[in-house]
């Protein structure tokens, strides 16, 4: 019975040491809050394995949809502004060189660093270094592709030469948004689902680096008079957005990236 009671005296401690995410001589990584049952469930594991094999280093990776849905508002947040930035610098007559070079910085953070870690902890950690591979191809054809887009910068015309940056990371983070939405997350992610969104993660990269046309939008002009039916629109897209935002969104995301294709099918 006082054995009993010592092994849940140390479970509680553990579990309020997991809570505050450190353990001692353990590495773990949390990825959203973890409720008191799942802490004491890690914290009888651990117990376990200390038993069965002392001083082993052990490293627990743990999802939650709400760090999911924050990652996928970010990037959402980050798409808007860096679709204003460049308009509002051409409206204020204040672009500069230095401004394209730091823009392009913030766009391997926010669409080539953060989906890859992202989609990594969501699943592609399961598969081991082929996950690692994956993520950092790409990271790599995300920079390549907005060095490319600074070599180019003012010479594209209505199209872009690869996807871009933004819409890939979007691609990524709202995937991974969308099946955390339906609690797809942690054990529940099968080999075969983590498999996919690795060739996903692949794919999404080779078309970044390739020479396939993306629409670019650059013939709306802001300074113009906005149409009453284009005010309608946007308020349609917003509405729409708002039903359902992860999937909407990865759809809307997923609709872009198909037509690159079918564009390059049609002009060769």
């Amino acid at each position: 019975m006082s054995e009993d009671k010592e092994k849940e005296k140390k479970a509680a401690s553990v579990a309020e040491a997991i809570q505050s995410k450190f353990i001692e001589d353990r590495k773990i990584f949390l990825w959203g809050e973890v409720s008191d049952k799942s802490a004491r469930d890690i914290t009888e594991k651990l117990l376990h394995l200390e038993a069965t094999d002392p001083g082993k280093e052990i490293t627990f990776y743990i999802n939650s949809p709400g760090g999911s849905i924050t990652a996928g508002m970010a990037i959402f947040a980050a798409q808007m502004l860096d679709g204003l930035d460049g308009r509002v610098a051409r409206l204020t007559n204040s672009q500069s060189a230095f401004g394209a070079q730091y823009d392009s910085l913030s766009d391997v953070i926010s669409f080539g660093l953060a989906p890859a870690i992202i989609i990594f902890l969501w699943g592609l950690n399961s598969i081991g270094q082929a996950g690692w591979i994956f993520s950092f191809l790409y990271v790599a054809a995300a920079a390549l592709r907005l060095a490319r887009f600074n070599t180019y910068l003012g010479s594209e015309d209505n199209f872009f030469k690869g996807l871009p940056s933004p819409i890939a990371g979007a691609m990524i983070v709202y995937f991974v948004w969308a099946m955390s939405s339906y609690e797809i997350q942690g054990e529940e992610v099968g080999r075969t689902l983590a498999v996919s969104s690795a060739v996903m993660t692949g794919i999404v990269s080779l078309l970044m680096v390739v020479n396939i046309p993306f629409y670019s939008f650059k013939e709306i002009d802001m300074k113009k008079r906005v149409p009453f039916f284009s005010m309608l629109f946007v308020v349609f897209i917003f509405a729409l957005i708002a039903i359902d935002p992860p999937i909407v969104l990865a759809t809307c995301a997923f609709a872009y990236i198909l037509s690159g294709p079918i564009l390059w099918a049609i002009k060769f």
